[in-house]
């Protein structure tokens, strides 16, 4: 057992004892749907009419999201957690063996420029687990692991519109403190394909 695969379950073990609903709550609508809600709301789409119906409706709308994510979340959290953790099963596959027409988004964080407690408070297993859920909740195509360099982490996620699969991940990465300046590629084939790159 690696020691993420340690440190994931003894983090799991102590969800699963607080109950799902728990957990669902607090890791879903609290820490996911409200923030989601306050910046799709006022940073991104930002309604000229924002009535008090309006609101209601869209906080609605995100805690509904919320409890969704939650429970996807634990449903792969618990899978996870089943298994025993063996060795990481989530390292990066052999590329070479994935179709040419395959898109991807390729996540670059940095290891060494954030401050000390970003790093300390948030750790990569979390954010893999909620870009896995998102992904596979929207049917946008997988989540194929993680390259640890020594200043540099990379994660790999692939579907069938790039465009689509970065959309449907770019709140989680623009809400995750651990991704704060980190590079994103949207490839739009394999190795040499046109792509675009932004920095959160």
């Amino acid at each position: 057992m690696t020691p993420r695969d340690e440190t994931f379950v003894k983090r799991w073990a102590l969800a699963r004892a607080r109950g799902m609903w728990h957990y669902v709550l607090v890791s879903g609508v609290i820490a996911w749907g409200v923030p989601m809600f306050f910046v799709m709301t006022y940073v991104v789409s930002k309604p000229p009419n924002l009535t008090p119906g309006l609101l209601t409706g869209l906080a609605a709308l995100w805690a509904t999201g919320g409890l969704a994510f939650g429970v996807s979340v634990w449903l792969i959290s618990e899978k996870r957690y089943k298994r025993l953790a063996p060795p990481d099963n989530r390292q990066v596959t052999n590329t070479a063996a994935r179709p040419a027409a395959s898109q991807s988004v390729l996540v670059y964080l940095s290891g060494t420029k954030l401050p000390s407690e970003v790093y300390e408070k948030f750790d990569l297993a979390t954010l893999e687990d909620q870009l896995s859920a998102a992904i596979a909740a929207r049917a946008l195509g997988e989540f194929d692991g993680n390259e640890v360099g020594p200043g540099e982490t990379k994660l790999y996620m692939y579907g069938p519109d790039a465009e689509q699969l970065f959309a449907g991940i770019e709140p989680i990465l623009r809400g995750y403190p651990l991704c704060k300046g980190a590079k994103i590629v949207i490839r739009k084939g394999g190795p040499g394909a046109g792509q675009r790159e932004i920095v959160l």
